[in-house]
């Protein structure tokens, strides 16, 4: 399994979210369950993000964990 972590923050395009992770998670269907992508938001804390357009993104990690790891 490989990891694919998307960075959200204020303001983002949520097109520039949500399109390559649609890319991946389709890509899942069609590939073993041996090398499925695992999908991660990566966010300024575990906390929602609002993108330009006004929707709310989660994020499933903060980037400081991601660096303390």
């Amino acid at each position: 399994m490989k990891t694919i972590g998307m960075l959200v923050f204020e303001g983002v395009q949520s097109l520039d979210v949500s399109g390559p992770l649609d890319v991946f998670a389709e890509a899942n269907a069609f590939i073993g369950p041996d090398r499925h992508y695992e999908i991660k938001t990566i966010g300024p804390s575990d906390r929602h993000v609002t993108a330009s357009n006004g929707m709310m993104l989660a994020s499933n990690l903060g980037y400081g964990s991601i660096w303390s790891a």
